[in-house]
């Protein structure tokens, strides 16, 4: 038996065709759908893990600052105690006494140079915080930074004196700028 020769129509052929082409053109829109889905979800996971990192960053290193003038304030009052006691301090005892206000002193300082050095990470924070355009936790870490630098400036600590006069009020605006700024980041974590 002779091969049967199939002989198709020109309008068969461009039935083939249109539904070949067809198919493949529903199924590359379709993957590329998805790829372009699967991208972005990609990116927004980056962007989102990006966005948490820095956020972190930044509360660590409000709270290394924060830290750091907590260490010195704790011995301004250490010393304002120290040095109001002083008249009562029998003289056998006075030379210990001495010593011990001294190491006081000397401890105030060296953790007020810490202090100070952490000023500009603290500032490099709120550059972060610009950044990712969180204008209501930067306007929070500011009221903190300020807050921190108030209550510094109110011991008017210079290794002679103290002065323990606004240490209530103080604590109380550091509380309320603290909890501020932790309030408004958790916020920004969450969004």
């Amino acid at each position: 038996m002779p091969p049967q020769i199939i002989s198709m129509t020109w309008i068969q052929v461009i039935d083939d065709a249109v539904k070949i082409g067809l198919g493949a053109l529903i199924g590359g829109l379709f993957t590329w759908i998805v790829a372009r889905h699967n991208n972005k979800s990609v990116i927004d996971k980056l962007q989102f893990e990006r966005k948490t990192k820095m956020l972190s960053e930044v509360a660590e290193t409000f709270e290394d600052y924060f830290q750091a003038y907590m260490k010195a304030s704790t011995h301004y009052g250490f010393i304002a105690e120290l040095w109001a006691k002083e008249p009562s301090i029998p003289e056998t005892q006075k030379a210990l006494y001495r010593d011990e206000t001294e190491r006081h002193i000397s401890d105030a300082m060296r953790f007020r140079v810490e202090w100070a050095q952490k000023i500009a990470n603290a500032v490099a924070a709120q550059s972060k915080l610009m950044l990712l355009g969180e204008r209501q936790c930067l306007n929070k870490a500011e009221a903190f930074f300020n807050a921190i630098n108030a209550a510094e400036a109110a011991f008017k600590f210079n290794g002679t004196s103290v002065n323990m006069s606004r240490y209530q009020e103080t604590t109380i605006a550091l509380r309320v700028a603290r909890e501020g700024f932790y309030k408004e980041m958790e916020r920004a974590f969450k969004s």
